[in-house]
């Protein structure tokens, strides 16, 4: 087996959910396909492809989460996500599958997008089975790609077999199923969430577009050309900041016509408590704009729901005479769906302000230690202690002993290493990490000899946040399918807009 496949206990978790979430989204797809044939876009259909879009999706996060969570702490390069062909091929029906989530709700709710839904379950399932061909067929280079497979041109086939013939039943069917009424007002709950799936769909088809470029110009033109991580960056980071805007600003938009008195009403608190946050970190000397739009923007996102949140509680409390924190779990159990997404939409904010504090203010350096010999990073001293060898099961490791302090005070010892597997040619490196509520202190072994060590040396601020803002996404998708609303409150479910 790869050396990488056995150097941590996540293999035996990432691969099995990201399988699940690709076999998943096999049963949206047979819905859609029943219901183009039969002619019917009811409720039904919508119920049961959303309901199974949910559980493929939570297994999709989770997927993506523990494999960042791999690659971080196994890898030695510092980073989660690389914009790796076989990365986006996992995060691709992901985008997909999350904009179907959401304009399913305008569908049930005003009977709009039928046509929009029936394309984005056929394109979620035929972006699965684009993934396997990247990931099976060999034809991209990828730390992921750990196998080649003849299966490869098979796939492709079956790929375009998928597209014409669901796309081709669509067409012929489409009259059928898509008397959905007109758009009311763009300022509108309907539009925010157009607004969402507009964000989500030119994310997908601009990760589809770098991911396939260089393929398709090497089979064309036999040139060799990359496109890069900035690339990704450049195009990410305002389609992310865009989505937050309107998960900040969806919950309290009414549907069908929006009063900018009512909506203002709803923002105002949140967007005091975004600012003064923004500020202190502003009075703390923090200056980065990518950092402060982050914090900011995220900040509002969980502000709204808190604000709903406790308005809603507050009301059935003095309704009911209970207190208010009965009162805050009865309104979540009474609308499992909104709360669920809700919940997720927090887990996105702490999220980006993960990621926002441990992109932007990350210290990476590299040193070169004798024993005894101390460099500073970040404010810890690492002293280069001893270099250690050991045999352990299935693999022999050789690896340095770094002492961290801090204000004279030792806080870790760190042992960066060097593994190397029976059969393997490569000794694998294994990094090492303090991680604290500050942030994660990572160490990751270059090169090693009798003299001298080489380390590279990585502060990543808050970067735990990541990791609690991914399984918060997957977890409030399992309790809004897990968590079902007391028979004898549903009656008083109150919806978003009433508030």
């Amino acid at each position: 087996p790869n050396p990488l496949l056995q150097n941590h206990p996540l293999m035996a978790v990432h691969p099995p959910t990201l399988y699940i979430g690709y076999v998943g989204l096999t049963v949206p797809f047979a819905f859609a396909m029943s219901a183009l044939m039969r002619g019917s876009s009811g409720t039904e259909w919508l119920r049961r492809t959303r309901s199974w879009t949910l559980v493929t999706w939570m297994f999709l996060t989770l997927g993506i989460v523990v494999g960042g969570l791999w690659s971080y702490e196994v890898l030695g390069w510092g980073g989660f996500w690389a914009w790796d062909p076989v990365e986006n091929a996992s995060f691709l029906p992901w985008l997909v599958a999350t904009a179907f989530l959401h304009s399913s709700v305008v569908q049930a709710r005003r009977g709009m997008l039928q046509a929009w839904n029936f394309i984005l379950v056929i394109a979620a399932f035929a972006l699965t089975i684009l993934g396997t061909f990247l990931t099976r067929s060999g034809v991209i280079n990828s730390v992921h790609a750990f196998s080649q497979s003849p299966i490869g041109p098979a796939l492709l086939w079956f790929l375009m077999v998928v597209l014409v013939a669901s796309f081709g039943l669509f067409a012929a069917r489409v009259h059928l199923v898509a008397s959905s009424p007109r758009l009311d007002s763009l300022a509108s709950r309907e539009g925010v969430f157009l607004g969402n799936n507009l964000l989500l769909t030119v994310f997908a088809f601009i990760v589809l577009t770098g991911t396939l470029y260089p393929m398709i110009v090497e089979a064309i033109t036999g040139d060799k050309v990359g496109v890069g991580r900035p690339f990704f960056d450049r195009m990410a980071i305002p389609l992310s900041f865009g989505l937050l805007l309107a998960m900040g600003i969806g919950p309290v938009t009414p549907y069908r016509a929006a009063k900018g008195s009512v909506v203002w009403e709803r923002i105002r608190v949140p967007i005091r408590a975004a600012l003064g946050v923004t500020a202190v970190l502003v009075v703390f000397g923090y200056r980065n704009p990518y950092l402060l739009t982050s914090v900011l923007t995220a900040t509002f996102v969980m502000a709204v729901i808190v604000r709903y949140l406790f308005v809603s509680a507050r009301k059935v409390a003095n309704r009911h005479e209970m207190s208010l924190p009965s009162a805050i779990l009865r309104v979540m159990r009474n609308d499992t769906s909104y709360w669920g997404g809700q919940i997720s939409h927090v887990g996105v904010a702490l999220l980006a302000i993960g990621i926002a504090f441990s992109a932007n203010l990350a210290v990476d350096t590299s040193a070169v230690l004798s024993p005894g010999d101390t460099v500073s990073v970040a404010g810890f001293d690492l002293t280069y202690a001893q270099r250690f060898e050991r045999q352990e099961p299935n693999r022999s490791v050789t690896g340095a002993r770094i002492e961290v302090s801090r204000d004279g005070r030792l806080v870790s010892v760190l042992e960066p290493r060097l593994n190397q597997y029976p059969q393997s040619l490569d000794s694998v490196a294994t990094p090492d990490i303090d991680a604290t509520l500050r942030g994660d202190l990572y160490l990751s072994l270059k090169s090693l000899d009798d003299q001298k060590v080489t380390i590279r040396v990585f502060w990543f601020p808050l970067i735990w946040l990541v990791w609690v803002g991914g399984f918060v996404i997957a977890i409030a998708a399992l309790w809004s399918r897990l968590v079902k609303k007391p028979e004898q409150d549903r009656a008083n479910v109150r919806r978003t807009e009433s508030v």
